[in-house]
This record gives structure tokens, sequence and C-alpha cells, in this order.
């Protein structure tokens, strides 16, 4: 696991694809939290409020690549917890779409909760649909276009105002964008483009972290893992 900030009280990571962050229903693969108790021992003796969830600030989906934010310590869980409910964390993803897009920069704000349909899938509008429907707010900008026999494919930079569960991945899927490689939230088109160009899991990395702590402005990056990578290299813009 790589580390990019660690003190006494957070960590940064890279977390690879493949991985999950804490253990969940039929989930037996080793995760982020058994790593975390394997490194820092003294973590499983803390008053955790979520004990399946120690010093998991926020979460990536298992396929999904990238920086991590971890807290050390119950305080400081909550304390970053805040940040985000209060905007101050700011996230963004780089994202291999179906296009075309357009515009080519833009903002998406929809309501997202449960699908009737499956209860492991997200569904999204821009209506109020039911109680339990939560605004979802992202802002997206257009980094290249690709063309693949008669299809675009569109890698873009998207930052996020919210943290629903699979947010990106629905609204993404929602505004006739799939992000390839997403075995979830597809179309016809996407899925067979995935299969062509083999790609194992979504094109989806958590890319960049801003945030303040001890006073200071604070900036991580990770850049496209070598999967990705290889297969931008692939296509012709």
């Amino acid at each position: 696991m790589k580390i990019l900030f660690e003190d006494d009280n957070l960590l940064v990571i890279n977390k690879p694809a493949g991985m999950i962050v804490h253990q969940g229903a039929g989930e037996k693969k080793s995760t982020i939290v058994d790593w975390l108790f394997d490194r820092y021992p003294s973590m499983q003796k803390l008053n955790w409020p979520d004990p399946d969830r120690p010093g998991i600030i926020h979460r990536l989906d298992k396929d999904t690549s990238g920086l991590l934010l971890i807290a050390k310590n119950p305080q400081i869980l909550e304390d970053f917890q805040n940040k985000f409910q209060n905007h101050e964390i700011k996230k963004t993803y780089l994202a291999l779409v179906l296009g075309p897009v357009s515009p080519e920069s833009g903002e998406i704000i929809t309501k997202i909760s449960r699908s009737g349909k499956d209860f492991r899938n997200k569904t999204t509008s821009i209506l109020n649909m039911d109680e339990s429907a939560k605004t979802a707010i992202s802002h997206y900008q257009i980094l290249n276009n690709y063309s693949l026999k008669s299809n675009v494919l569109c890698l873009m930079s998207v930052s996020i105002d919210t943290g629903r569960t699979h947010q990106i991945r629905v609204q993404m899927k929602y505004k006739g964008w799939p992000i390839i490689g997403d075995e979830q939230y597809n179309t016809k088109i996407s899925r067979k483009i995935s299969k062509e160009m083999d790609l194992k899991r979504q094109f989806l990395h958590a890319h960049k972290l801003e945030f303040c702590y001890n006073g200071k402005e604070m900036s991580f990056k990770s850049e496209l893992p070598s999967d990705l990578q290889i297969l931008i290299s692939k296509l012709k813009t």
C-alpha cells in the first residue's frame, strides 16, 4: 500500500483497484481496515463510533483506485467527516466515459436513491423520487476525446460536492455517458467497448484531494495507475 502522507493523526494512501475498504455483506476478502489493523494494532483498541469502519473518513468502491483519507483516531475521524459535510474537502476523479459529451464542462445536479429493482444499485433523477432520495452534485470537465471505431470516448475530470454512494457512476449513466468498464451502470454499447478493450474494472480513479489541515492548505495527487495508462495509450485522439 503506497502512503502519500502520514502523521500521528492522519493517513493519505493510494488504494489499488480490487480492494474493498471495509467488510460488507458477503465480503470475505482482505480490506483496507485489515491492512490498518495489521500496520497499526493500537487502532483496534480505540472507541470507534462504527466498529466496522474504524478510521474510514470516506469510501472508494472496490474497483475504484486512488486517494483515500484515513483517520488514526476517533477525534480526527469526526473532524474530517464534518469537513466533508461542510464541503471543506475537494475530491477530484478521472473517468473515461462513452461520449460524445456536450457541453464539455458543466454541473450535474440530481437526486439519488436506492433502486427498487435491485438493492445493490442506485438510481438517479432530477425529480424528487422518494423520501430516501438525496441531492448529488458533480462538476465535470472534458480533458481529451478519443475515437474508437465509430465511438467517441472522453477522459474527464469530475469533482463532487456531495459523496453519495456510486454518485459519479450513477450520474454518468443517467446522462448517457456511462463509465467504460463499469459492470453495474452501463449500456449495451459501453459493455461491448469494455469487453473489446479487455477492461476488468471501471475506469474511475480518485486523482486529487485538497483540504486544510493544521492551518495549512494540503493537496495530494495520484496519477492514473498503469492498467489505465496503458489503455489510454492505445486510444487515438
